[in-house]
């Protein structure tokens, strides 16, 4: 089904398609039963008949039939799968390595010319690959909350994606930090500083992937300030954890939440939602007045209206709040 979707997605004309493939994905991975048929397919929710027959075809074909025409090559798709799981790889590089007969992880440490995220990224594959339990994102989360503390007792530290959705588990941790009524880039980039260079000194952050820019335009504008980076708890036998901390300005602070908490379906659904309705919705907050011409292409920015708090752009895009734990679209 994956594979199907893959191939979906090249077009943007089934970027419907496409999101109704995710939906019936994200149900049919929550499941605790096998599919033996599509009959038990047309009965889950999300699943429509369409994508029920296909099921139906993989367990009895062993494949789909829309597939029969395109360059069905279980190698290639097995490799590409391997390298694209490594940090830094995207699909076409990893592509262009099949293409020129790599076919393993060690090849690609042999390569002359890796990124540094590429490297990284080989580094710590194989802790980045196991999924991190709940207590652990919570204590990550008390680390970095406890940095940031340090300058100031008011600032706010949240973990968000799905560990937020109440997951039992994360492939990486994503925490948003702001403080109360700060909201000009100096002063955000300030906390920034002021955390990585804590946690660097306690060892907590072992490498980094991305760390956040600063020029002096970024001064008074309401600025986000992104850092990416592999993170590891003290004693033996911890793991390195990918890890993003965003600091964000406090009137943008309900839209970061909203935009990182997810899931995926969640957040495309209200972006939807808003473009129908003349809107804009970002990480950003909710902007009205926003024109669009060919191809729906913004031709402004709109008029900022919400995203202090969560419930403020639910509220003006005339919906009920949904918890965090239901935004599993």
């Amino acid at each position: 089904m994956g594979y199907y979707e893959d191939n979906q997605t090249k077009d943007n004309k089934y970027h419907f398609k496409v999101i109704n493939y995710r939906k019936a994905i994200t149900a049919i991975r929550a499941l605790d039963y096998e599919i033996t048929s599509e009959e038990m397919a047309r009965k889950i929710p999300r699943v429509g008949k369409k994508i029920a027959q296909k099921i139906g075809e993989c367990v009895s074909l062993g494949r789909i039939k829309k597939l029969d025409h395109l360059d069905w090559d279980q190698e290639r798709l097995k490799v590409e799968t391997l390298f694209r799981s490594v940090y830094g790889v995207g699909a076409e590089k990893a592509l262009e390595w099949y293409n020129k007969g790599l076919r393993t992880l060690d090849d690609l440490r042999k390569l002359p010319d890796l990124t540094k995220n590429q490297i990284s990224g080989l580094h710590y594959y194989d802790d980045l690959q196991k999924r991190i339990p709940r207590a652990e994102v919570e204590e990550i989360g008390k680390v970095v909350e406890s940095a940031a503390k340090k300058l100031h007792p008011d600032i706010q530290s949240q973990v968000t994606g799905s560990y937020r959705r109440g997951k039992p588990d994360c492939g990486d941790i994503d925490i948003v930090v702001a403080r109360p009524d700060i909201d000009t880039g100096e002063e955000l980039f300030l906390i920034m500083e002021h955390i990585l260079n804590e946690l660097i000194i306690q060892g907590f952050l072992v490498d980094h992937l991305s760390l956040p820019t600063w020029s002096d335009d970024m001064a008074n504008a309401p600025k986000h300030f992104k850092y990416m980076g592999i993170c590891k708890l003290p004693g033996k036998g911890s793991v390195h954890r990918h890890i993003d901390i965003l600091v964000v300005p406090w009137i943008h602070l309900g839209a970061a939440l909203l935009y990182f908490t997810g899931n995926d379906i969640c957040n495309r659904s209200m972006r939807l939602l808003a473009a129908n309705r003349g809107m804009r919705l970002s990480d950003k907050g909710l902007f009205t007045g926003v024109m669009r011409g060919p191809k729906r292409k913004r031709l402004n920015e709109g008029t900022w209206v919400a995203g202090r708090t969560e419930r403020e752009i639910f509220d003006y895009l005339g919906i009920n709040y949904l918890e965090p734990f239901e935004r599993e679209c």
